[in-house]
């Protein structure tokens, strides 16, 4: 069983009401960012959390709040959702961060 979580664009979610639902059923039907684990294998889904928004002087803390509150349940692996692989020019900045705080995290930003 893997636990994982879902990174979404705080823009996307807040802004233009966005409910994940597609990241969902791809988690659910073993596709996109989720094609790589077996259809006869669970999946944990931890929690889904937004970015810190477009950062700001702190918008590096408020990204690694939101990780470690899912680190606390032991996920497995953190998601980047196509919103945030598609639209964010910082998703690389917010990798960067989160794999130096929790480098036992595998990120899926495909």
């Amino acid at each position: 069983m893997a636990r994982v979580g879902i990174l979404t664009c705080s823009n996307c979610t807040q802004d233009l009401d966005c409910a994940s639902v597609v990241c969902l059923a791809d988690l659910r039907k073993r596709r996109g960012f989720f094609e790589e684990y077996p259809h006869d294998e669970r999946l944990d889904l931890v929690g889904i959390i937004n970015c810190a928004g477009c950062p700001t002087k702190s918008a590096h803390d408020k990204i690694l709040r939101k990780v470690r509150s899912l680190t606390e349940f032991m996920i497995d692996a953190l998601h980047f959702s196509y919103c945030i692989t598609a639209l964010c020019p910082f998703k690389n900045k917010y990798a960067e961060a989160i794999k130096k705080e929790y480098p036992k995290i595998k990120l899926i930003k495909r």
